[in-house]
């Protein structure tokens, strides 16, 4: 389900490869798994620890994450700057050992909790 109204960013740490230039590479994984939408914006940076400002800049209210290194980063970062955001954790089964963070069985899972939160503002 589309939700033209909801800004989805994607703020990822990956590593430049050979081939198409980065954001290409991104745009064309999630357009293949349908996640990529007219109100999508691609962010990326050079290291997952540096997520929570760039999430922290944008204003954001919710994110999700697989990695629960970046995860606790992204929320201690939300955390300092005072800002109320809810960081997500992709539950898998390299990150169970990440204690006291939410954790969301999907991707849909994670668009319902944010689509709950857009519809309470």
């Amino acid at each position: 389900v589309d939700h033209p109204e909801v800004e989805v960013y994607y703020v990822t740490a990956r590593a430049e490869t050979a081939g198409q230039p980065l954001v290409t590479q991104i745009s064309q994984s999630l357009g293949r798994i349908g996640l990529l939408r007219e109100n999508t914006t691609i962010v990326p940076c050079i290291s997952g620890k540096r997520k929570g400002s760039i999430i922290g800049a944008i204003g954001s209210q919710i994110s999700i994450e697989d990695n629960g290194g970046n995860a606790l980063a992204i929320r201690a970062k939300m955390i300092k700057y005072g800002q109320d955001h809810l960081t997500c954790l992709l539950d898998r089964s390299w990150n169970r050992g990440f204690l006291g963070i939410t954790r969301v069985a999907s991707v849909e899972e994670f668009l319902s909790r944010a689509l709950s939160i857009q519809g309470a503002l």
